[in-house]
């Protein structure tokens, strides 16, 4: 504005000096430049002028940028995760790390458990799952601190599965739900969820496939803890708490801890916590599946009756897991394992391991699990057509190449170049979700008593496991 006005005045003084300086010459009037001063005078104000229009032009840029990057790209970003999920996966995820945003507060606060302070994300991939609604009010309702719980669903339903989050349109006209009782926290936490709502036919593309984009929901909001749960799970009484106190108190490194297990069923969680000697449900042993892929899964249940302290166990499961959240930043969910139902926990357990982390199943129930008794759901085993059984084959001998196991699993195919063996194997990306280098792999099979080559496997005791279960397997940072 400054520039603008001088810029008047010198035109305006122009003008008076340019009058004075009219001469006529024969029968016509002639105006002449009055001197070079005046000349000069007016090349600036050109320039002043230019200037004004450079810097106007660069405001209206910077500014249209600041309020591109302030406005529009956030809501594109939150557009584009709780859209339904595309037909087909993306063809590269090599950035799939970073946009899961998974972040700890390391603010020390995982030395010692600090009650209040600690903040829980629940991740739960549900399918048709009719007890989905129960699960979500359950998980707020019986917290301790439910103001430190945020929850991310991925809800893949199709004709008249009800939507998990259904209840919430009862808010502000009742407190009380004709199916769910009390849904008062809820309502009042329901900014804490998230929820991406797609269909069977578009979304669902098995377990690991649904949990990833379960936690993708988490986006830049930073987490102690990250809770995974399957949607028809009930918690008991202040489980926030229970949980991280358990997960505290493991020894000798509870910051490299996993608490998982399968949950004892749910209609019988309040008796069972209720009971003189409570005690929990453990993994005690696993199987293979069939040929040719021999994928390696959990099996063999058991309890383990007055357990002095979380099991170390070589297991981990799909169903319930707790760990702080730099464990899924270091050992992150992989996509590319589409329509697998068996073998996906042992990619867990055996990243992890190598990671340096270490499984425990809880010495006594924290949450209880719908099985058969429970309300109707849809089968995990999704995808029936010729596509995804390819894509499930291609993704269980990822796993063997992934586990060292290709030659011993395909024989036929041993001579096979990488390229090659990425025509029947999916192999993009398996740097960035591999193997650590904490421990060896073959450390993992001995401490699990699994021999994948002669498929052998090794069944624990209770009374082994109510001891404390395995040695802790040491390594060097």
């Amino acid at each position: 504005l400054i520039s603008l006005r001088r810029s008047r005045m010198l035109r305006a003084k122009q003008r008076k000096v340019g009058h004075r300086s009219v001469n006529t010459i024969s029968s016509k009037r002639h105006t002449k430049p009055v001197n070079d001063d005046d000349t000069d005078d007016s090349k600036k104000s050109r320039l002043i002028n230019h200037e004004i229009i450079i810097v106007c032009i660069i405001c209206v840029v910077v500014i249209a940028v600041v309020w591109f990057w302030s406005t529009i790209l956030p809501l594109y970003l939150s557009y584009r995760d709780t859209v339904n999920t595309p037909a087909d996966l993306p063809p590269n995820l090599s950035n799939a790390n970073k946009a899961l945003g998974l972040q700890s507060n390391q603010r020390d606060t995982l030395e010692a458990y600090q009650p209040g302070v600690h903040t829980i994300y629940v991740s739960i991939a549900t399918l048709g799952d009719h007890a989905c609604p129960l699960t979500i009010n359950n998980v707020f309702t019986k917290a301790k601190y439910p103001h430190n719980i945020y929850v991310g669903i991925y809800q893949q339903n199709e004709g008249d599965d009800p939507d998990c989050l259904a209840m919430l349109s009862e808010c502000g006209k009742t407190e009380t739900h004709a199916t769910l009782g009390d849904i008062s926290t809820l309502c009042a936490m329901r900014d804490h969820i998230a929820i991406n709502r797609t269909t069977i036919h578009d979304g669902a593309k098995g377990p690991v496939y649904g949990r990833y984009m379960s936690m993708k929901l988490l986006g830049d909001k930073k987490t102690d803890f990250i809770c995974m749960i399957d949607s028809h799970t009930l918690f008991r009484q202040d489980w926030d708490e229970f949980t991280m106190q358990t997960w505290f108190g493991v020894e000798p490194n509870h910051e490299k801890a996993v608490l998982t297990h399968y949950p004892w069923g749910a209609h019988e969680l309040e008796k069972r916590i209720k009971e003189k000697n409570p005690h929990s449900y453990h993994i005690c042993g696993s199987v293979y599946e069939g040929a040719p892929n021999y994928m390696v899964r959990n099996a063999n249940g058991c309890f383990a009756k007055n357990a002095v302290k979380p099991v170390r166990v070589p297991f981990f499961a799909g169903g319930f897991s707790f760990a702080s959240t730099q464990f899924w930043s270091d050992v992150p969910l992989d996509p590319y394992l589409l329509y697998i139902f068996n073998g996906e926990e042992f990619d867990i357990a055996t990243r992890g391991f190598t990671h340096g982390y270490d499984f425990y199943s809880p010495p006594v129930d924290i949450v209880g699990h719908y099985y058969d008794k429970g309300p109707k759901r849809r089968s995990p085993h999704v995808g029936s057509n010729a596509e995804s059984h390819s894509l499930r084959d291609k993704s269980e001998k990822r796993l063997n190449y992934l586990w060292g196991l290709w030659e011993t699993r395909y024989p036929a195919m041993k001579s096979l170049s990488k390229a090659e063996i990425a025509k029947v194997a999916e192999l993009r990306d398996l740097d960035k979700y591999g193997l650590g280098k904490k421990r060896t792999l073959e450390q993992f099979w001995k401490f699990a008593g699994i021999d994948p080559y002669n498929k052998n496997i090794t069944v624990f005791k209770e009374d082994f496991y109510a001891k404390g279960g395995l040695e802790y397997v040491p390594y060097n940072n």
